[in-house]
């Protein structure tokens, strides 16, 4: 797990205080100690490196709370690309909500 060369934080969350490397060291923690995602994330990577044609390159979004990753907000959307490599963080967006229609979200 790593953070991508062209890695990418927005956030709608006030925090100023937050850098980017910050950011994209707490996501790579909290892939490597979540182990139904990391898991699932070294599997995939895993079958790209032994399939011999096909897709080399798998991207996938995760959107968790905030708080799982110690960070400011109501939700973190996750960009990753999964390789043969391994698995590269391309994008953190911190939400102040959850995005609309999603599990969780209340509705008046």
């Amino acid at each position: 797990m790593e953070v991508g060369k062209n890695f990418r934080f927005s956030s709608q969350v006030p925090c100023p205080a937050l850098a980017p490397e910050t950011a994209g060291y707490a996501a790579c923690r909290f892939l490597t100690r979540c182990p139904e995602l990391k898991g699932a994330l070294v599997s995939l990577s895993r079958e790209l490196r032994l399939a011999r044609h096909g897709r080399r390159t798998v991207r996938r979004t995760v959107t968790v709370p905030a708080r799982l990753l110690e960070l400011p907000g109501g939700r973190a959307r996750l960009r990753l690309t999964v390789t043969a490599r391994g698995v590269t963080v391309e994008l953190l967006e911190l939400l102040e909500a959850p995005p609309a229609g999603s599990p969780g979200r209340k509705t008046a």
